[in-house]
């Protein structure tokens, strides 16, 4: 899989005016400038694939390996520092870690502030997102939140969209109950597409 394409064509990209932000642009002696990359974030090899997508790369969290989302492990929910940590934390818990998962973001440049991507740069990033489509060839995609809902709704997709909620909705309450619902979220995803596993066995062979 030819994964340094997409990051090639990433990098290459200066087709919006976010491209010329600071934090967006790659520099060499600071590595955690630059547009963020797709992440293989559960590696289960022959197993189904799922690419879930995210609206944009937060400018505050930026992290040396350049993650679409960064997050870390925690033994608990309460060291949990933002949605990408929750995300990785009930991700552990949850029956989804039993498929190869990669992650990606609507769109490859951080907003001024986290602030709500405008048309302008959905647009200009939806060849890339639709060449990552191409070459990881997903059995499903998921997308995080209603953003990314509405503009996925707008391409011409052969792979079944699942809508979830984003991470960051469920971070904000930080509680045993918030990891509960996310976790019941993905596993019933997650029951959903073994449901459909005789027919996407014959995708697999």
């Amino acid at each position: 899989m030819n994964l340094q394409k997409i990051y090639e064509e990433t990098d290459n990209c200066f087709n919006c005016k976010l491209s010329k932000l600071q934090c967006n642009i790659l520099d060499s002696n600071n590595s955690i400038y630059g547009k963020l990359l797709i992440n293989h974030c559960v590696q289960n090899p022959g197993k189904i694939k799922l690419l879930l997508i995210g609206i944009a790369p937060s400018y505050r969290r930026f992290d040396n390996q350049r993650r679409a989302f960064e997050g870390i492990l925690h033994n608990s929910i309460k060291e949990s520092k933002n949605s990408g940590d929750f995300f990785y934390y009930v991700l552990d818990k949850s029956k989804l870690k039993e498929f190869d998962i990669y992650i990606t973001n609507l769109i490859k440049c951080s907003t001024e502030s986290n602030s709500e991507p405008e048309e302008e740069s959905v647009l200009a990033c939806k060849r890339l997102l639709e060449l990552e489509i191409s070459i990881i060839k997903p059995h499903y995609i998921i997308s995080m939140g209603n953003f990314v809902k509405f503009w996925l709704s707008k391409m011409k997709l052969d792979i079944e969209v699942i809508n979830t909620k984003h991470p960051s909705f469920y971070f904000r309450f930080k509680s045993q109950q918030a990891v509960e619902d996310e976790l019941k979220e993905f596993d019933s995803i997650a029951m959903r597409i073994n449901s459909k596993t005789s027919i996407l066995n014959k995708w697999l062979e």
